[in-house]
């Protein structure tokens, strides 16, 4: 079965209305609300929430970044925030104008050289990735910790064998998934659960993917897609942000080089505390 990567930007094609109809472009887009001249209420954030932590000093931080993530990270877990290791990756356009996007993913490793995820290389990231590495991490530890992390850096292609070894871990019905989606096209539903049939039947696994209900299946090898892998952002700028009462945040941003190819844990960082 082979597979075309989707344009970055889809063309203009039909779409349903609120109220269930669909149309192609121009006045059609509106929601049903909008063509009846119906205004949408407007949302006021009025909440001013502060933010009760002791602080940090600077004298009290380590001379790497990646070291003072692992500690942060281990707090996160300890203070069971939920699924600590999801993250915002941004990314944009090398085209002009430029146009940035955003969207949250899983951090799978944290290494001596970087932060790693995985997903579809034809995906609106994978391939804004490809075209301009340069992106930017972001994390956020709600309470009780009020602590974010801002990562900068370039993305690198890990290898087939890296990801490869990664993919063996992940369900079986997840790879199947890996395999059948189109990461980014426009798809129905209906379509895509046919991918996924046509895929499990390719691979010897019916009903592995669970969409007639949970099912045992034998365990199987199945090689990671040609499309599919992981990235590494290789970080050049980490910034630790906590929260504090009345908007006195701790910001504490380490920076090296971009042009550096020293192992990110190893290199020699400059450490600065920023104005909140």
């Amino acid at each position: 079965m082979s597979f075309v990567p989707p344009p970055l930007f889809a063309p203009e094609r039909n779409v349903a209305t609120a109220s269930g109809s669909s149309s192609s472009g121009g006045d059609g887009n509106a929601s049903s609300s909008q063509a009846s001249g119906e205004k949408q209420p407007i949302e006021h954030i009025t909440t001013h929430e502060q933010y009760h932590n002791s602080g940090v000093a600077a004298s009290a931080l380590p001379a790497s970044p990646i070291a003072l993530f692992h500690t942060w990270f281990a707090e996160a877990k300890a203070a069971n925030i939920y699924a600590p290791e999801t993250m915002t990756i941004a990314t944009c356009t090398a085209a002009s104008p430029p146009r940035p996007s955003s969207r949250i993913v899983l951090l799978k490793t944290l290494e001596p050289s970087g932060f790693t995820f995985f997903t579809n290389y034809a995906s609106r990231k994978g391939r804004e990735l490809e075209a301009n590495p340069w992106c930017s991490l972001t994390f956020y530890w709600a309470g009780p910790l009020h602590r974010s992390v801002r990562v900068c850096g370039r993305a690198e292609r890990l290898s087939t064998k890296e990801s490869q070894a990664y993919f063996d871990t992940r369900p079986l019905g997840s790879r199947i998934g890996a395999h059948a989606s189109p990461q980014s096209q426009p798809i129905s539903r209906e379509d895509l659960e046919a991918r996924v049939r046509d895929f499990e039947q390719k691979f010897g696994v019916p009903g592995a993917a669970g969409l007639d209900g949970p099912k045992e299946t034998e365990e199987k090898h199945i090689d990671v897609p040609e499309y599919w892998g992981g990235w590494r952002i290789v970080p050049d700028e980490i910034e630790f942000w906590l929260g504090r009462e009345n908007r006195l945040h701790d910001r504490f941003r380490y920076t090296r080089p971009t042009e550096s190819t020293k192992v990110a844990a190893e290199d020699t960082w400059t450490l600065d505390r920023l104005a909140p």
